[in-house]
């Protein structure tokens, strides 16, 4: 009962540190969106006089007041980017203290773990709301495509930054339950759990044959500088899962993780071997069977893949039928 109060204590607490968030963005856009329109108005008011007033002064008025008002949005402009950091930093902050009051431990390894739950939660609540910013600021503003484009346009920097953020201190706090029991499996779990958490934030979901092209990804939202962080930590994360096999060799949980950081990280040969071993521990898992072959047809291992295909009709018929559709379909 204890552990349930918590939990919607700490709901609440995510859903009141994200409208924090939002009310910050809201007085950023608001300080753009009055200078834009100071600088439209006042150079509307510039060419009316420049091209239907006789006089000078008044032209060269209003261009002073114009470029005046460039230099001092563009001073305000460095100073929001410049405490930007600073308030992620203290949203962060404040969140996980008022975590620590909801999940009182007296064993610092108990509340590190807690604590590292609560901020990945926070991080999940936050996911792809950089899309309705603009809805969930103005009640009255519709969800329409191109509202939620342009709202992601504008915050998806934001958005990612703090949820970067996030989720590295739920690495942190792990990390520091890890060094203080290096031997402890739960917490190599737990590890290897934030790593696939924020390799996910750094995956773009445009290489994975499940992606909605209806999904609209910002430019830029996965460059070289993301593509080198999702590899680095997929790496970090497949390294917890090897330690995981070498305490607990033989666990079908422990190789299907891995065969899913190999999937991420485009490395088939790896995964095939790792669905393998899974196999042998489940020989009628229909979805293992499934994967095995689809990535036997996509490696050109038309002869494995038959031969899978022969197991599969045998375990479920339908998924059968669907596998064979993969051969001679070679990943490229």
């Amino acid at each position: 009962m204890k552990s349930r109060n918590a939990q919607s204590i700490l709901e609440s607490l995510c859903k009141k540190t994200h409208r924090l968030l939002l009310r910050y963005l809201l007085k950023q856009t608001l300080l753009v969106a009055l200078g834009m329109t100071l600088m439209v108005a006042e150079l509307g008011i510039f060419l009316y006089f420049f091209l239907f007033s006789g006089k000078t002064l008044l032209p060269a008025f209003c261009l002073a007041c114009f470029v005046l008002t460039i230099f001092i949005c563009l001073v305000i402009r460095l100073y929001i980017l410049s405490k930007k950091t600073e308030f992620f930093d203290k949203l962060l902050a404040d969140f996980v203290h008022q975590a620590q009051v909801i999940f009182k431990k007296k064993n610092m390894m108990e509340e590190h773990p807690e604590i590292a739950a609560a901020v990945t939660q926070l991080s999940l609540v936050m996911q792809n709301q950089e899309y309705f910013v603009f809805c969930n600021l103005l009640k009255i503003v519709p969800p329409y495509d191109s509202i939620k484009k342009f709202s992601c346009f504008c915050f998806w920097k934001d958005y990612f930054s703090f949820r970067e953020m996030l989720l590295q201190k739920a690495i942190d706090l792990y990390l520091l339950v890890v060094q203080a029991i290096p031997t402890d499996l739960g917490a190599h779990v737990s590890l290897a759990d934030a790593y696939v958490s924020l390799s996910g934030l750094y995956a773009d979901p445009r290489k994975y044959t499940e992606f909605d092209t209806k999904y609209w990804v910002p430019p830029g939202r996965y460059g070289e500088d993301i593509q080198e962080k999702f590899f680095a930590t997929a790496h970090r994360a497949t390294e917890e899962f090897k330690i995981l096999n070498e305490y607990a060799p033989g666990n079908v949980w422990v190789h299907t993780q891995l065969a899913y950081s190999y999937h991420d990280l485009q490395m088939p040969k790896k995964e095939i071997r790792e669905y393998e071993i899974v196999l042998k521990l489940k020989p009628h898992d229909a979805n293992t069977i499934m994967k095995l072959g689809i990535l036997y047809f996509q490696q050109g291992m038309n002869a494995k893949g038959l031969q899978v295909y022969e197991q599969l009709r045998k375990v479920d018929l339908k998924k059968s039928k669907k596998l064979i559709k993969f051969y001679g379909v070679v990943a490229k």
